[in-house]
């Protein structure tokens, strides 16, 4: 119940969150040049694989986001995801919605290398568990659904292949600040996954 009043929380934050967050970048650009006021939306697709206790399956995850510019090499993104991370004994649905500053150092021609870091929350549903499958010392009570803090950290690489379109590939590391996404505990005071997106 928890997680769908979460999700619920969630798409409504986005829905009307976005509309705002639009406007706040057109009119804090609007006395200043167009490079400081543009807005970016992006579609990613890839996967996205555990770092817990045991060995992870890869999973499917999308993510939708909106980017704009503080500076000529800071950008500010809001994104809101979709996935599943999962293992021989467990899996768990997750929805990470984030703000993450994006760095690129340098620009090569169409090609910008950059890093990131954000904050954002994680609301995770675990779909199924079989702790009779795992050691007894990682079968720990949890919560089987809920929202716990996360930490967005990785590196990237844009292609801007023409006007208005562009490409990009990011690969990251997402540090929970909870032992529940996969249904036991062990000797990680904390769940984490790896995550790379098209």
């Amino acid at each position: 119940m928890m997680y769908r009043s979460t999700v619920f929380l969630m798409i409504v934050i986005v829905l009307v969150g976005i509309p705002a967050f639009s406007q706040i970048i057109v009119t804090s650009g609007s006395g200043g040049s167009t490079e400081s006021s543009q807005l970016r939306f992006g579609v990613g697709i890839g996967g996205m694989n555990g770092n817990k206790e045991f060995d992870g399956n890869t999973d499917f995850q999308a993510r939708i986001f909106l980017r704009h510019n503080h500076t000529e090499k800071l950008q500010g993104e809001l994104g809101l995801g979709f996935g599943s991370i999962s293992d021989w004994f467990y899996q768990t649905d997750i929805i990470p919605f984030d703000y993450r500053l994006i760095y690129s150092p340098s620009y090569y021609e169409r090609w910008s290398p950059y890093l990131y870091g954000g904050f954002g929350f994680i609301a995770y549903d675990v779909i199924r568990s079989d702790l009779e499958l795992v050691p007894y010392y990682a079968a720990a009570p949890y919560d089987r659904d809920g929202l716990t803090a996360y930490i967005p950290l990785g590196v990237g690489i844009e292609y801007d292949a023409e006007e208005g379109l562009g490409f990009d590939f990011n690969l990251g590391y997402n540090i929970a600040f909870s032992d529940d996404l996969n249904g036991s505990h062990a000797d990680r005071p904390s769940d984490a996954y790896w995550s790379f997106l098209f």
